[in-house]
């Protein structure tokens, strides 16, 4: 890593070595270090690779081979930095046809060829785990080191910027998301993309059914034409509902570019810029063309891989990805052989870390050059957040009925596979109806109608109980059930509290008629609203981003299921044709079917009056509806006023300031600013103290987080402020550098 990085780059290191960090052996090393050792001082991509060999030469004689390397740190295209940008901290090797669009690659490979023989030209086997962390800042560093160990540790803490328990847990990182794979294909090509996306997908259903596969395939949703051509913006809102709600793994099968995936922008910058999963970061394998593209000089032009990395409050904890153009067959036959390889224990008996996988499914994929430009973003000795335990089921009925009430009991079991009779925590079941069949729509040239299955229907979603390793849990199965004959699924998370988490699942169950001694129910749902948090009332204001909580409560449970007419939905201000569909954001209280909640977030809602309506549906299917109304403010609690900076434009310094209305407070306050394309170049932090209702002006001299003076031009400045504990609030307007 650079020096300039060098004190993220440690707090990861020591993190690694540490027992709950996975105790690894680490060592921090410099480029320009590695490079007084290895070519004279001079910068040399050799020199990396010579430095990664002398480690593995001296292991032939006592077998403590180099397991990871971690480029800390961004490369681009310029080595000589002739175009004054900056931002090359660690070269990467470029091959010499750079001028031909098919044959030119970007490639990390290089430094684990380590062989004799080998690395000339990038070609042969590698022997590391290879990653990158694309970051050219200090913050970029931080922000990226945070997401992992945000990733890798426990956080049960609360939503940021609220204090009301009954978030605790709601957003923690060990959640039912790691259950989740999202598989996404594109469009036309002969459904090409679609056919390698069902292979991979009946390759999990037939041995990893543990997992549940959520398929986003875009040729089964409908096309609309818009002004900038065919778009899925169906698709778009599946893809963001999935990342906010996580995902263990998302894995993309199509076309894509430096600006986002498909030809219809299914995601695009401001779709990353919208996402929210501060806690479950999925893992991306993007089996497409330079989606992740890093080494462009020029820092306002990243590529939508790399902004869904360096994206702090969110986006991907780690990417397989590419960086120039691909091809369809090479592209899958790494995505299959990492896929067989993701969910698998090693011969060590521990699951892969992400080094692993990208050279362990390179190297079984042969050397070919299509291959090279596929890189990991993350960090290599990262595992994915494999759920480690195992729940099975010890009483289920061989039959579930609709509208019958169901008992189901189970234990917790060890990786070891006995009794976890001390584990005591908390088991969050959902059962599924039976797989359903689904067909494409053909809707581009090139794409043909075909059929798929998923099993996606949930009748209960709740957590109950676990004491001494044993649960059981209560729920009533709604009247929408799927009226034909089969096998449903049971799908287990569960949690200790601490750090032990696992999951199961059980599908040699029938779903099928009605129960013969059902007792009628003709009333609905009892609703309850709120914003944010329980003190909130009818009428209230609220900022742009408010949580929507609803309690739920029904003496025979709430539907879930999804069937047409009975979702959960939230409706804003009477558009009804604009629904949000609410019932997998549902879950049953503890050890109670009868009663749950809801909690979702909006974003980014404009100023004004809203009205919200839930609508919810019991198992019986009685309906209820309920009524919320509030005032969307820039902020409800401080208001940010006269933001500016002063002088504008300028040349040398320059002074932020801004009036509020919380005097004689203590305040947090940040400035980010950022170029027109989204890069952040500077922050600055402090706390204010203001008697009155403006804050003492903050000085800036113009330069970037490096010291590097700014190019003359137009930027956006982001104030962001709170009290200890508070609600965030933030307020955006324009500058001006004339040098």
């Amino acid at each position: 890593m650079p020096e300039l990085l060098r004190q993220e780059a440690e707090r990861l290191a020591q993190f690694r070595r540490k027992p709950d960090g996975d105790g690894l052996t680490v060592k921090l090393v410099s480029p320009q270090e590695v490079y007084n050792e290895f070519s004279s001082g001079v910068a040399d991509v050799s020199a990396i690779r010579n430095f990664m060999k002398m480690y593995y030469d001296r292991a032939s004689q006592t077998g403590n081979y180099p397991k990871y390397l971690l480029l800390f740190g961004n490369g681009t295209y310029d080595n000589k930095n002739l175009l004054g940008y900056g931002g090359n901290f660690i070269p990467t090797f470029q091959t010499l046809s750079s001028l031909s669009p098919s044959s030119s690659y970007i490639t990390d490979d290089f430094f684990g060829l380590l062989d004799d023989n080998e690395g000339f030209d990038a070609q042969g086997a590698i022997d590391l785990g290879i990653g990158r962390f694309p970051v050219r800042t200090v913050d970029e560093a931080r922000f990226v080191v945070d997401k992992i160990l945000r990733y890798d540790k426990r956080i049960d803490g609360l939503i940021p910027g609220t204090d009301d328990p009954r978030y605790a847990g709601m957003v923690a990182n060990y959640a039912d998301w790691r259950n989740v794979i999202t598989i996404v294909a594109d469009d036309s090509d002969n459904n090409i993309h679609f056919n390698q996306s069902e292979q991979i997908a009946n390759f999990m259903k037939n041995n990893h059914s543990v997992y549940n596969l959520e398929k986003i395939y875009l040729d089964a949703y409908e096309q609309v034409t818009m002004a900038g051509g065919s778009r899925y913006p169906e698709v778009n809102i599946a893809i963001n509902s999935r990342i906010n709600q996580g995902s263990l793994l998302l894995n993309y099968i199509g076309h894509g570019g430096v600006r986002g995936l498909a030809h219809e922008r299914i995601l695009t910058f401001d779709d990353i810029l919208s996402w929210g999963n501060f806690y479950n970061l999925p893992v991306f394998m993007t089996a497409t063309c330079e989606f992740s593209s890093f080494d462009q000089p020029d820092a306002n032009e990243l590529s939508a891989g790399v902004r869904v990395f360096l994206k702090p409050n969110g986006g991907a904890s780690a990417l397989f990805t590419t960086t120039r153009l691909a091809w369809a067959q090479s592209n899958f036959t790494l995505n299959d052989a990492f896929m067989r390889n993701a969910f698998i224990p090693m011969e060590n008996g521990e699951m892969p870390r992400l080094g692993d996988l990208i050279r362990i499914s390179k190297v079984q994929s042969s050397s070919s050059t299509n291959l090279k430009n596929f890189v990991l973003l993350g960090d290599p000795s990262m595992r994915m957040a494999y759920p480690q335990y195992r729940a099975v089921t010890t009483e289920v009925p061989d039959t579930l009925k609709a509208l019958q009430e169901v008992i189901i009991s189970g234990e917790i079991h060890t990786p070891g596979g006995t009794k976890a009779t001390d584990f005591n925590g908390i088991i969050y079941p959902t059962i599924y109806d039976k797989k359903a069949t689904f067909t494409t729509l053909a809707n581009s040239q090139g794409s043909n109608v075909a059929n798929f299955d998923m099993q996606n229907k949930i009748l209960y979603r709740g957590k109950a109980s676990v004491n001494n390793g044993e649960f059981s849990f209560t729920f009533m199965v709604p009247r929408d059930i799927s009226y034909n004959t089969g096998l449903g699924k049971i799908s287990y998370y569960f949690d200790d509290g601490e750090e032990i988490d696992g999951h199961g699942y059980f599908d040699q169950f029938i779903i099928s008629g009605t129960a013969d001694d059902y007792v009628p129910d003709n009333t609905g749902p009892e609703i309850s609203l709120y914003l944010n948090n329980t003190n909130f009332r009818s009428g209230d204001k609220t900022g742009p981003d408010p949580l929507l909580i609803a309690y739920i409560e029904d003496d025979s449970g709430i539907n879930t299921t999804g069937q047409i007419g009975h979702d959960i939905v939230a409706i804003l201000n009477d558009d009804t044709f604009n629904p949000v569909v609410l019932n997998n954001f549902y879950q049953a209280d503890l050890d109670d079917f009868r009663s749950g909640r809801v909690i979702y977030p909006f974003f980014n809602l404009e100023e004004g009056n809203y009205t919200l309506t839930l609508r919810a549906w019991d198992v019986y299917n009685n309906v209820s509806t309920e009524s919320i109304d509030f005032m969307v403010t820039s902020a409800p609690g401080i208001n940010i006023k006269e933001l500016k900076n002063f002088p504008n434009p300028f040349s040398d310094i320059t002074y932020f300031t801004f009036s509020h209305n919380k005097p004689a407070t203590e305040l947090n306050v940040r400035i980010e600013v950022y170029s027109l394309s989204g890069q952040l170049v500077k922050s600055m932090e402090q706390k204010v103290y203001a008697s009155g209702f403006n804050v003492p002006p903050m000085e800036w001299d113009g330069t970037d987080n490096g010291g590097t003076l700014l190019q003359s031009g137009i930027y956006l400045f982001r104030v962001i402020v709170n009290e200890d504990r508070g609600e965030l609030v933030h307020k955006t307007e324009k500058l001006m550098i004339l040098r």
